[in-house]
């Protein structure tokens, strides 16, 4: 299949999809999700891909009539994963920023916790103990 002929098919299916037809928005789910979730993927990794790809098909659907067409309807699907993925990325590095200081859990500062993002979003804690 030429790559005219799927532009065509996304055109047949958005204009479909923007009257309510629920298949064809499905449709074009199935044939970009597995593709989207491998573009997440390497902004984000693995444990928060499916996350940002079903983000961006809720995003894509209530914006869904917003679509100008001055691109691809694949190039729209992809800046869409992509801002979301930045989205996530955004709260990631502010959560870091705010838990990667070591902050002394008793008067004496006999403990001493530090916090930070692990991979992909997961917070790792590790505690200090200092003997006076």
């Amino acid at each position: 299949m030429s790559s005219g002929a799927t532009e065509e098919d996304d055109v047949t299916l958005l204009h479909a999809a923007r009257t309510g037809d629920e298949a064809a928005f499905a449709a074009l789910v199935t044939r970009y999700h597995n593709k989207l979730l491998l573009f997440a993927r390497l902004m984000v990794g693995e444990l928060w891909a499916e996350e940002v790809v079903q983000d961006a098909w809720v995003s894509v659907y209530r914006a869904i009539d917003s679509f100008e067409g001055r691109s691809t309807f694949q190039t729209w699907l992809y800046t869409v994963v992509k801002n979301q993925a930045r989205n996530l990325l955004r709260k990631e590095s502010k959560l870091f920023a705010l838990t990667q200081l070591s902050t002394p859990l008793s008067p004496a500062g006999q403990f001493t916790v530090f916090c930070g993002v692990a991979h992909a979003g997961s917070l790792l804690c590790t505690f200090h103990v200092a003997r006076v």
